[in-house]
């Protein structure tokens, strides 16, 4: 695996799924967050709480092309499915946990929920589009 190519899904997923995490994490169902105002931090000012998501949520875009890379994937059928299994062994658990515990609207969770598996599928797309192995030509015979 190119390291140039990696770097270009991660940058490329990484700003795309921003704007998806705005739309899923932000956006969408803002006025359901302030049902339990008590459950939101108020020690950062919201640009270093932005900051600070988007660095955890690179670093995701590169575990999962990390993953996918070790897996030698080759189809976006295989991409897709190892998108859904992170998806559902590491932010399913993690949000259905923050349900239990903490009081936060479970529309907001579902969101959310949405919102980290759009974010595995547009890394799993642009991994599969530019990690795919080279194409060799068969030999002659």
């Amino acid at each position: 695996m190119s390291i140039s190519r990696l770097a270009a899904v991660v940058i490329l997923a990484s700003l795309i799924a921003s704007v998806t995490d705005w739309l899923f994490m932000g956006a969408m169902f803002h006025d359901r967050y302030m049902i339990h105002p008590e459950i939101w931090r108020g020690s950062l000012d919201e640009g270093w709480k932005i900051v600070h998501s988007e660095l955890i949520a690179i670093l995701s875009c590169l575990g999962f092309a990390l993953l996918a890379g070790m897996l030698r994937l080759r189809t976006i059928g295989a991409y897709l499915a190892a998108a859904f299994l992170v998806w559902l062994a590491v932010a399913v658990p993690m949000l259905v946990q923050d349900g239990i515990w903490m009081k936060i609207d479970p529309v907001v969770l579902a969101s959310h929920g949405v919102g980290w598996f759009v974010r595995f599928a547009i890394t799993a797309f642009l991994c599969a589009w530019l990690l795919r192995p080279a194409q060799t030509e068969p030999p002659a015979a």
